[in-house]
């Protein structure tokens, strides 16, 4: 399967929202967190996607 910018992005935000939401299972304040988590993942995921955009070519699928 090849991997480009977009669907490594996607991913991650997948893997993220899935550690949350395991993660919110487990105690209760846990929820105050939840908005500050799901911004700072959706901020890694966009930096991430745009380091790949712009090495462009040189990435080549080779994670």
């Amino acid at each position: 399967m090849r991997i480009t910018p977009s669907f490594a992005g996607l991913y991650l935000v997948f893997l993220s929202l899935l550690l949350i939401a395991s993660a919110s299972l487990f105690g209760r304040g846990f929820n105050m967190l939840l908005p500050a988590i799901v911004a700072i993942c959706l901020y890694i995921a966009a930096f991430f996607h745009f380091v790949l955009e712009k090495q462009g070519k040189q990435v080549k699928n080779d994670f």
